[in-house]
């Protein structure tokens, strides 16, 4: 569906007012962060990354959808989207985001019905639209992006003691969401760390990000060759964990997303394994 079937006038207002907001960012900041569009400013990039969940919100209610789970185009998914949907009905989640540090990513996002993800996108929508140095407060960063706007409005439904908004767990850390689901999910860290970031796409098992809520590099990153008949018909599959735990996803932002693959059982895993425990 065409993004223009599913503007209104709250998609016009968003952009816009995120546009404006970022006008006077750039010029504040100096700075770009990457990958950016067509090699322009980070205008462009940072626009995409927050307008398409508006877009998402609006095809769920266009088309009457519930119990989504939107995934970015750069993920490598390793895991059963429909395991990951009982398993928030189960915990009675009603929207969730992956979890990098003190920000949120939309690396993976469970939404139970469109008013859940409307209510942050208004709480957004609000932050964006009163002043440059409002959206900042707001953000408590000058960096005021899709990934720390979400943060500030996790932390505001933390406060009202709202667990139907949640992150996925990037580790087992004993929440009903990492129970249920027996899987970790990754928002960047896991990713770069296993599989390389941007600016070094074939640095594998390198790159530490200090940011991150887990640090990866203390425990095992591993593939493992599995079966799996519905996918594969009995074939060999790899798959990743971590710490011995099922990874679901891996955001590959090194953008390398074919060397990646469940069925492509070539990569030398014992050899690549080794190194993860040296690390």
């Amino acid at each position: 569906m065409n993004y223009t079937v599913l503007e209104n006038p709250f998609t016009h207002d968003f952009s816009k007012n995120y546009q404006r907001l970022w006008d006077e960012l750039g010029r504040l900041l100096g700075a770009m962060m990457q990958p950016t569009i067509n090699g322009k400013s980070n205008l462009d990039f940072t626009s995409h990354t927050m307008v398409r969940v508006v877009a998402v919100h609006q095809l769920m209610e266009q088309l009457d959808l519930q119990r989504v789970v939107h995934i970015e185009n750069d993920q490598m998914v390793y895991g059963s989207i429909q395991e990951v949907m009982k398993a928030a009905d189960t915990c009675g989640v009603k929207l969730a985001l992956t979890k990098l540090g003190a920000r949120l990513s939309f690396a993976t996002i469970y939404i139970r019905e469109a008013y859940a993800l409307k209510h942050m996108l208004d709480f957004i929508h609000r932050a964006i639209s009163n002043g440059t140095e409002h959206a900042i407060e707001v953000a408590q960063t000058k960096w005021v992006t899709d990934m720390s706007l979400p943060a500030a409005y996790l932390a505001e439904r933390a406060t009202e003691m709202d667990d139907t908004v949640t992150t996925f767990p990037p580790e087992q850390d004993g929440t009903c969401l990492a129970y249920q689901s027996n899987f970790i999910f990754d928002a960047l860290p896991l990713g770069t760390w296993c599989c390389g970031d941007f600016n070094h796409p074939r640095a594998h098992l390198t790159h530490k990000m200090e940011e991150s809520y887990v640090k990866y590099w203390e425990h095992p990153f591993e593939w493992r060759p599995v079966t799996d008949v519905r996918v594969a018909e009995g074939k060999p599959l790899r798959k990743p964990f971590w710490n011995h735990t099922r990874v679901f996803n891996l955001h590959m932002h090194s953008k390398q997303l074919h060397l990646f693959r469940s069925t492509d059982i070539t990569m030398n895993m014992t050899a690549y394994n080794e190194v993860s425990e040296r690390n």
